[in-house]
């Protein structure tokens, strides 16, 4: 994939898997289908870290590489380190974002039983 439009495609492929792969997990009917849409997930997620890097390379000229690369490297520590900070803090009890039934997280993640 040396042409221009192969390139094009990779970068692409990241974000669409990851986007296809939470649909899936958002709509999973057993745990099965949950899991093996969270694996789909960390794939497209593992391909966005390239690709936004890629992206960084092309888009800024070489002055401005390393104000890009430490704001890039920043953002992503913060996603890394805050992600698991929030989520223990949903496990633990606290809300979760409404979703679009109005429903919290929490409250979407406890089975009912008729």
């Amino acid at each position: 994939m040396s042409d221009r439009f192969g390139r094009r495609r990779v970068v692409v492929i990241g974000p669409a898997l990851f986007g296809a792969a939470w649909l899936a997990a958002a709509h999973a009917a057993d745990p099965v289908q949950l899991a093996a849409a969270r694996v789909a997930m960390g794939v497209g997620g593992a391909l966005i870290m390239p690709s936004a890097l890629s992206i960084l390379i092309t888009v800024f000229d070489e002055r401005e590489h390393r104000k890009a690369l430490t704001a890039w490297s920043a953002v992503a520590m913060v996603g890394l380190v805050g992600g698991p900070v929030l989520r223990g803090g949903k496990e633990a009890g606290a809300p979760g974002p409404a979703g679009p039934t109005g429903a919290t997280t929490r409250e979407l993640a406890t089975p009912t039983h008729s």
